[in-house]
């Protein structure tokens, strides 16, 4: 309808057909046609006041400065950055697309145009104050499974760290046989023998209830356990998914994201802090390995490192070093580079592998050098005296992580020189480039073996660890194969005059893991078995040599 009085401009009939308008109302041309008379609304300007608009901008100011100005990102760019390749732009949050958003954004309309006293309005908007419309309450159902999941978690919590403390004991359990046993009884004893706290655990799994409506942290911290001790039952697959259960709960509760109530202490802000970068560096350890794609992308980090900076003083004994931790994290993202580089080796010639590997070279290089030095020791001769009168060996756990990067990253090197050789193609199997990759390669593969048996002369090692096993099977595998290729061709790779015996007293470790019953272990012996058939072959042609590494199978090597 037009303003009262004439309008300025024609009714839709008269413009439609042209003819001019009276611009009353109705008109005469549609009063004679005894047709509606309408006309087209126009925007009008409204006069606000100062304060309204002073009001706005204080708004607006106010939660710009809430958003977070410091991210693992901007703190080390040069440790997170990609190789070669730059990550794919980050996908917008799906949360933004929900219906509760929609009209969350519809209400926030229809309050900026109230008049001069927005600013007095109380928002009906749940959503506003950036939360996410998934922590925002709202009603649904409740069962009696909701209640009991919250009741029974600290019990399977505790039995999930018994079960692990049972995993570190040294030697099999003590056991009371009547009459004799004889020696296939006695192997048949040791293949039935289940890995020590396997029965901790089945109680823990039995009372395991999620409340997936009302996660608690609780819940993800139990999640986080399981996932940790299903690698000593060698359950891969079963470990991906209790790390992805657990990250999708920490999305729910919204642990990825800066905490912002100003109610939480130092103590609980840290502890939240750190157990999402758990469930991260789990998420991260378990995809890699299954060779499957994670919850979590690198690029969607906004939480801060752990640290002990903000921690009082009695609360410090209740937390892990936050440089071990932040470190550890570090050397997960760097894992995920390796990952992706070692993907692409080989698809464009020797000189860009090289160039591949290079930065990620000096990303390990500068996180070694950047530890305190308190963390930092020269372990390449095994563990120093400093490291073993240490009560923790986490430590130690930090540093076989670090040199498995560098075995990870350039075992394709290590390989290809070997193909060099058999091949007869010394020109290229002896580039000053190439030989300097593979004898770093040999050297991180030797000091985790070093590393590893000292963990068991000091009764630290976990006998029934994934990780462990899988550390020690990698460097194994590499100096079994220095070794063998310089039996051939000397001076091929920098042996050392003691690699013989460091390579047979760890393999002697690996044994003991699978005769006590580490189900990893045996599958790694097996293969390592195969690894060795090398030495023996490299007595035939050179043809019949090379067709062995096509009859490995390379692709079970452990990551």
């Amino acid at each position: 309808m037009p303003p009262p009085g004439r309008s300025s401009t024609a009714c839709h009939r008269c413009h439609k057909r042209k003819v001019k308008c009276t611009r009353e109302l109705p008109c005469r041309n549609c009063q004679l046609a005894n047709q509606e008379c309408t006309y087209p609304m126009r925007d009008r300007n409204v006069t606000v006041s100062e304060r309204f608009i002073r009001n706005l901008e204080a708004r607006a100011l106010s939660q710009s400065s809430q958003l977070p100005q410091a991210t693992p990102s901007s703190e080390s760019e040069s440790l997170r950055g990609t190789v070669s390749q730059a990550l794919p732009p980050p996908l917008p949050l799906v949360e933004d697309s929900t219906s509760e958003v929609f009209l969350a954004r519809l209400k926030q309309i229809r309050q900026n145009n109230t008049g001069p006293d927005f600013s007095q309005l109380t928002p009906s908007n749940p959503y506003t104050g950036g939360e996410s419309p998934a922590a925002a309450p709202y009603d649904f159902v409740q069962l009696k499974f909701d209640t009991s999941a919250k009741d029974r978690v600290w019990l399977c919590t505790l039995l999930v760290v018994f079960a692990l403390g049972e995993s570190y004991n040294v030697g099999p359990p003590p056991e009371i046989r009547l009459g004799r046993v004889s020696e296939q009884d006695e192997d048949s004893l040791v293949d039935s023998r289940r890995p020590p706290g396997t029965e901790f655990f089945e109680q823990a799994m039995s009372l395991l209830k999620i409340s997936h409506e009302d996660p608690t942290i609780d819940q993800i911290m139990a999640l986080n356990l399981i996932t940790f001790y299903s690698y000593s039952l060698n359950r891969k697959k079963s470990a991906y998914v209790y790390a992805g259960m657990s990250a999708r709960l920490s999305n729910v509760l919204r642990l990825h994201k800066p905490a912002s109530s100003s109610s939480l202490s130092a103590v609980e802000s840290e502890h939240l802090k750190r157990v999402w970068w758990t469930v991260y560096c789990l998420d991260r350890m378990t995809s890699t390995e299954m060779g499957l794609p994670p919850i979590f992308r690198r690029d969607e980090v906004e939480l801060a490192y752990p640290s002990d900076q903000m921690l009082p003083p009695e609360a410090a004994d209740e937390f892990s070093s936050g440089v071990t931790f932040t470190t550890q994290v570090q050397l997960a993202f760097i894992h995920t580079d390796i990952c992706q580089t070692v993907r692409s080796l080989g698809d464009t010639g020797m000189v860009y592998d090289q160039k591949r590997a290079e930065p990620i070279i000096r990303q390990l290089e500068t996180l070694r050098a950047e530890m305190p030095p308190a963390l930092s020791f020269d372990v390449e001769n095994g563990m120093p005296i400093e490291m073993r009168e240490m009560k923790s060996r986490s430590l130690v756990s930090l540093y076989e992580r670090y040199y498995q990067c560098f075995v990870l990253l350039l075992r394709p090197f290590f390989l290809k020189q070997i193909n060099y050789l058999l091949m007869n193609d010394t020109g290229n199997a002896y580039q000053e480039s190439l030989k300097y990759l593979t004898n770093l390669c040999l050297r991180a593969a030797r000091t985790n073996l070093l590393l590893i048996v000292d963990l068991k002369q000091c009764e630290k090692l976990a006998m029934f660890g994934f990780w462990e096993s899988s550390h020690l099977f990698s460097g194994l595998t590499i100096l079994s194969l220095a070794i063998s290729v310089n039996s051939r061709w000397p001076g091929s790779f920098e042996e050392k005059p003691d690699d013989q015996s460091t390579y047979w007293t760890a393999k002697g470790v690996l044994g003991e893991m699978a005769q006590a019953g580490n189900l990893a272990s045996k599958g790694q012996l097996r293969m390592l078995d195969e690894v060795e058939t090398l030495h023996d072959a490299l007595t035939w042609t050179d043809n019949t040599a090379f067709d062995l590494f096509n009859f490995w199978d390379t692709e079970a090597w452990s990551h």
